[in-house]
């Protein structure tokens, strides 16, 4: 099995880092650190996440973490108000409104299992293909992995979980 770094560096040669979608608003370019509780992301288990399965709509916004993968790792942070910026983080936080290669959601089912989205408005993924790679990404971690998935009809990855 190849070391998270190797395939980090893999993820990178084959895409290119890039500036957020839109332009981030002033709180939005401020990059939050470990004392706003920013981390990154390190070999199975995590400790003191928080525990929670991925929404079923659009309005459970619990236990959600969002991530980006960038030059210096993939750092993560739980979704909740920080009070240096005034609101919860956007991806533009973790970044400092700088370029990552990927931006997206997740949820910790347990710490050595967790659940991601590419569902980020400031570096979405490009295809389904980059959003199966950051599944790589995340389980060369060490830990097991799921993805939401990619809406083929709409070019997007999906955001919620599907039931049927």
């Amino acid at each position: 099995m190849n070391s998270s770094t190797q395939v980090i560096d893999d993820f990178r040669r084959r895409y290119e880092s890039r500036p957020p979608k839109w332009i981030p608003e002033s709180h939005e370019e401020v990059r939050l650190d470990a004392g706003d509780g920013l981390r990154f992301l390190e070999p199975a288990p995590a400790t003191g996440v928080t525990h929670g399965p991925p929404p079923k709509s659009s309005s459970e916004k619990t236990n959600r973490y969002l991530w980006v993968i960038d030059e210096r790792g993939v750092p993560y942070i739980l979704e909740v108000s920080i009070a240096r910026i005034g609101s919860a983080p956007k991806h533009t936080n973790l970044t400092g409104g700088g370029e990552a290669y990927l931006g997206g959601e997740a949820w910790f089912e347990s710490d050595t299992a967790l659940c991601i989205s590419g569902g980020s408005g400031r570096y979405p993924p490009q295809n389904a293909a980059q959003l199966d790679e950051a599944v790589r990404v995340f389980e060369s971690f060490g830990y097991r992995v799921a993805s939401l998935g990619w809406d083929r009809e709409q070019g997007i990855a999906r955001r919620l979980l599907e039931t049927f």
